[in-house]
């Protein structure tokens, strides 16, 4: 999957975004608090991604991003908005692997298990969330009860359904719960625990909106044919 728009270029939902830390001020298509360009001036001359969020009709074809900080500043979420110029790159969100040194001392060992279950059946997480938050920042973000929010993708209806299987396994040898989104072919997403209950519509999460659509015709024809890539 593109985690870039084909059409307009612009980053997907939850992929990760680096903005130049001399122009991205200048870039603002709304003014925001000094409290929260403080925050985020720190925050991206650290170097750090911010992500892509949904798009806002009146965004144009500027970015639409976001930065949940760490516990220590009560995990204030920041949305904002910046011309292209102000962005370095684009990359997808992190693997699921790519998360686990920075994860909690007790979550190691259960998401390591899922990575490689998952592996055995040729699927890749990739996370979004405190988790991601926390591998991003290398502070503190997730707290007690906090979800493992996993992105994934399948080619088929059984392997969707390999994935769902495997997600309820963990859950039940895990003291963690999953959460998170079943991504489709065109970047349209839907939460994985809506397509374990028999519905006659599931909501889609769009690029720019969220809808109800027929489940489960409008998910079966456009499963993605590969994970993830930028």
């Amino acid at each position: 999957m593109r985690w870039t728009d084909p059409v307009d270029g612009r980053p997907r939902r939850h992929a990760r975004v680096w903005l130049d830390p001399a122009t991205w001020r200048s870039a603002l298509t709304r003014p925001l608090d000094p409290d929260r360009v403080a925050a985020l001036d720190a925050w991206i001359a650290a170097d750090r991604a911010v992500v892509a969020r949904r798009r806002e009709p009146a965004s144009g074809e500027a970015y639409d991003l976001a930065v949940a900080l760490p516990l220590s500043a009560e995990r204030l979420r920041i949305g904002f908005t910046v011309a292209a110029e102000a962005i370095l790159r684009v990359a997808p969100p992190l693997t699921l692997a790519e998360t686990i040194p920075s994860a909690p001392v007790d979550w190691q060992a259960p998401l390591a298990d899922l990575a490689g279950r998952a592996s055995r059946i040729g699927t890749t997480f990739h996370v979004y969330g405190s988790l991601a938050w926390q591998a991003i920042s290398g502070e503190d973000c997730v707290r007690a009860g906090s979800d493992v929010d996993l992105l994934w993708t399948a080619d088929s209806v059984a392997g969707v359904d390999r994935v769902l299987v495997l997600l309820a396994a963990w859950e039940a040898d895990a003291a963690l719960r999953a959460d998170g989104e079943l991504l489709l072919r065109d970047g349209d997403a839907i939460a994985w625990r809506e397509l374990t209950r028999p519905a006659d519509r599931v909501l889609v999460k769009h690029q720019d909106r969220v809808s109800l659509q027929p489940s489960p015709a409008h998910w079966h024809d456009r499963l993605q044919v590969s994970v993830p890539a930028a």
